[in-house]
Parts: structure tokens; sequence; C-alpha cells
């Protein structure tokens, strides 16, 4: 998150206010920005491993990291999701 103080708002709120009342109309919608259909697909291909790794929520922040390298240990079938949960792209393949 911003520092809204050292951008010269008095609090979060006037900072967020400012930015919603600047943001312009455009005709764009969700779909323009994001292929749902593709994630939907990853979403069903990938349940069971999202699950998995969304039991992390629930781990005290004390010891998520060993519970998050037991996962990967016990469950090797969760490492391909990471970059679609993290949403990292490969810039090579996108023709950067």
């Amino acid at each position: 998150m911003s520092n809204y103080s050292k951008l010269g708002y008095k609090s979060l709120e006037n900072y967020s206010q400012h930015f919603l009342d600047s943001l312009l109309e455009t005709n764009r919608t969700y779909d323009f920005f994001v292929d749902w259909d593709k994630v939907f697909s990853k979403l069903e291909n990938h349940l069971i491993e999202i699950n998995i790794l969304n039991s992390l929520t629930k781990i005290s922040s004390t010891s998520i990291n060993e519970k998050f390298i037991e996962i990967l240990k016990k469950y090797p079938e969760c490492v391909p999701v990471l970059p679609m949960i993290l949403a990292i792209i490969d810039i090579n393949s996108c023709g950067f």
C-alpha cells in the first residue's frame, strides 16, 4: 500500500476517494482485461491443487513457510499451479 501521507493525503479514505474520483470512464469491460474463459478452465483443471494451497490461509504466519515447503514436498503437483495463482507470466512467450 502506498504511504498516503507522503503523497499529501490526510487519510487512506482521502487517498481512496481521490483515486476513485480520478478514474476515467471507458467502454472497456472486465472481459477486455481478463480472459475469463481461460481463468475458469485453469481453475477447473487445477481445483484440487488450488484447494491444497488454499489450506495455507488457515496457517499462522509463524509456521507458514514450513507448511508451504511440506505441501510442495508432499504434493509436487501443486508446483505448476503457483505461477497461475500468483499471476506470473513468461515474458519470453508474450513477445516482449
